[in-house]
């Protein structure tokens, strides 16, 4: 089933992701027939970097679950997009930090690819340079649909 798709954030009219200022802002919400997928935003007022947490809903949880707390991250609004195939959603953007070989072609476009979750089992694959989590590849991505 293909899933609906809300922007909630200051920029909506654009369809633009941004970090709010001192309080979580929910920016992306991804609703599918069992899953829910959403993106809590946090401004860091001295560096004006920005920091974010995605959890997942679903039956199995009585409360949202966060699967995945951000480094600090340049602000990514005008470059953050996601894709989602089947059980699995990919956050990417040209301003994320990522290690160089998360710098991919994907079905013509040029792509950082940052995160890849599992949002059946919560599982979670991250290239970013800051962070020592699982990595994920173009294969990876392919393999999975993207």
């Amino acid at each position: 089933m293909r899933p609906s798709i809300l922007y909630m954030c200051v920029f909506s009219i654009f369809g633009i992701l941004s970090c709010s200022e001192n309080k979580p802002e929910i920016s992306l919400y991804i609703q599918t027939s069992e899953i829910a997928v959403r993106k809590l935003e946090n401004t860091i007022s001295v560096s004006g970097d920005c920091n974010f947490l995605i959890q997942l809903s679903s039956s199995r949880y009585k409360n949202w679950k966060t699967v995945f707390s951000s480094a600090d991250e340049k602000p990514v609004s005008y470059g953050e997009k996601f894709k989602v195939s089947g059980n699995f959603f990919m956050l990417y953007g040209d301003r994320f930090h990522v290690v160089q070989s998360a710098e991919i072609i994907l079905s013509g476009e040029s792509i950082k690819a940052y995160l890849l979750i599992d949002m059946e089992s919560g599982q979670v694959w991250c290239n970013s340079s800051q962070l020592n989590l699982p990595r994920f590849t173009k294969d990876d991505l392919i393999s999975r649909g993207f």
